[in-house]
Order: C-alpha cells, then sequence, then structure tokens
C-alpha cells in the first residue's frame, strides 16, 4: 500500500478542517477569511487562492476526481466539500 502526503499550510489547514466541520454545507467567504486569516478584507482574494492550492493538494491524493468536485464554490456564497 502505498501513503501519499501533502503539506498543507497553516491557512490551508483552517480552512480544510472549517469546511470538514461544515461537510454539505456551504461555508460564506467571510466565515473562511475569519478562520483563516482571523480578519476580514472583503478586497481580498486570498481564500480563493488558497481553496486553489488546496484543491491542487487534494487531487495529488485522490487523481481520478475532478479537482473542483473535491471543493466545490457556492456561487454568491463560499465553498463546500460535498458530503457524499
Amino acid at each position: 500500500t502505498k501513503i501519499l502526503r501533502v503539506t498543507l499550510s497553516i491557512y490551508e489547514y483552517r480552512l480544510l478542517r472549517v469546511l470538514l466541520t461544515q461537510l454539505g454545507r456551504a461555508v460564506p467567504r467571510e466565515v473562511l477569511y475569519y478562520a483563516a486569516r482571523g480578519r476580514y478584507d472583503r478586497c481580498s482574494r486570498s481564500v480563493d487562492v488558497y481553496i486553489c492550492t488546496l484543491r491542487k493538494k487534494l487531487k495529488m491524493l485522490a487523481p481520478e476526481e475532478p479537482a473542483e468536485c473535491l471543493i466545490r464554490s457556492a456561487r454568491g456564497c463560499g465553498y463546500f466539500i460535498p458530503s457524499t
């Protein structure tokens, strides 16, 4: 059995933790900003960048899944991880 590992930044880890605790439910972008950075800046796209890199890293663990299926965008809200 092959063991795969990915290294997450502290911000990626915090985002993933929040998304997993809210599995199947959309997490607003503002909540993700606070979870990752401890503050909210509505002009910043940093959470979107962290989600993009997190998708790429998770894709390495599940190459058969499209990256967008692992963490999905909730248009006008934020992001979520599907429960199924």
